[in-house]
């Protein structure tokens, strides 16, 4: 049987990385977003761009300095995931209120 403390102590770190990085994520595109929509998602795309460097770099690699590459991409793809809902909410978020004042 599954152990619910067991599962909350380590899946509870990775879902509050998430958490902090969306909130910090929306904040900053909010300016983004009042000038052009189509920039919103370059955070997105960079983390994107970095979590792949740092994979390419992990299968490069052939001692533990592929352990630290893996971590590091695992933490921007965590920054990707969450980057890029806010940046959908941004979005959406704008176009619906655009809809309703025409």
């Amino acid at each position: 049987m599954l152990n619910t403390l067991s599962v909350l102590t380590d899946y509870l770190p990775i879902v509050l990385y998430v958490l902090i990085f969306g909130i910090l994520s929306y904040f900053v595109s909010i300016p983004i977003a009042k000038r052009n929509k189509k920039k919103l998602f370059i955070l997105p795309g960079v983390l994107l761009a970095i979590t792949a460097i740092l994979a390419i770099f992990a299968f490069a690699t052939n001692d533990w300095g592929a352990l630290g590459y893996f971590i590091l991409g695992a933490l921007a793809f965590g920054g990707f995931i969450a980057s890029l809902i806010a940046s959908l909410i941004l979005y959406f978020k704008d176009s619906n209120n655009s809809q309703k004042k025409d």
